[in-house]
């Protein structure tokens, strides 16, 4: 199995031309009969599927395994699945608004699929950088900037692998 690199300032380094161990991980497990807990965010697994379910009864928490989530995982070993470059002078008029857009997409996405997080913000004089743990959060990040503002979008993926670069820029 590959090994996850990192660049030297701590910084996230994506996926290039490897598929994350966890994704082979997930597809190499079988269900467990008891319930599956994580126990950083608590979100919990049934049928090979994680999930945030805050009704789950106490009977059925009493038989549980500890085990850590993709999305956990994902951040703790800082593995980037999608990379949104923020190019536009809107950041600089309205940051505060946007940073609330991209925290609130994180969590209504999140609610779908554990694995969807924000990993990091990069902010810099003229431009951000958003490092995400899934490909479909970046792209619905990319879809929502588009809609919400007037602007023009790019996606970039790369052949094979599970990384995409999207760029947020003015028409």
């Amino acid at each position: 199995m590959s090994k996850q690199k990192y660049f030297p300032a701590g910084n996230p380094k994506p996926i290039y031309g490897y598929v994350a161990d966890y994704v082979k991980k997930e597809k190499e497990e079988k269900g467990h009969p008891v319930l599956v807990v994580c126990p950083v965010c608590g979100a919990i697994s049934e049928k090979k599927r994680w999930h945030w379910d805050g009704e789950v009864k106490e009977s059925k928490r009493v038989e549980h395994i500890l085990r850590i989530c993709p999305g956990c995982e994902a951040i703790e070993n800082q593995w980037v699945e999608g990379e949104i470059t923020l190019k536009n002078r809107i950041i600089n008029l309205v940051p505060g608004q946007i940073e609330e857009m991209l925290r609130n997409l994180e969590e209504n996405e999140r609610h779908d699929d554990p694995k969807n997080r924000i990993l990091k913000i990069k902010k810099t004089k003229n431009f951000w950088i958003v490092y995400t743990t899934s490909v479909y959060l970046a792209q619905r990040i990319g879809k929502e900037l588009e809609k919400s503002f007037v602007s023009k979008v790019s996606y970039k993926f790369l052949r094979g692998d599970k990384f995409v670069r999207v760029v947020w820029e003015e028409k």
